[in-house]
């Protein structure tokens, strides 16, 4: 069963409440199996695997602390999301 895009958005605000806390696990029970990830620019190249997904979470709530984003837009597709945020921090 899709989300809806309302559905969507409720999700990433969840993965980004959990990123913004440091919280791994929070982040990871956001992502679906199967999940495609990537990050551009790439500084790791996509991840499809959930313990490589996890891995870079880890090593960025380590190594990165944000002081806000900014929603620059965000497109839905069928059982899909792209968001484009920029990071401040």
């Amino acid at each position: 069963m899709s989300m809806t895009p309302e559905q969507m958005d409720d999700l990433v605000a969840q993965h980004f409440g959990f990123e913004a806390t440091d919280d791994v696990d929070g982040v990871m029970g956001t992502l679906s199996a199967g999940a495609q990830h990537q990050i551009i620019p790439p500084p790791v190249g996509e991840r499809t695997d959930s313990s490589e997904m996890r891995s870079y979470y880890e090593i960025l709530s380590n190594a990165i602390k944000r002081a806000s984003v900014t929603p620059l837009r965000r497109l839905y597709g069928q059982g899909s999301l792209i968001d484009e945020t920029l990071w401040h921090g």
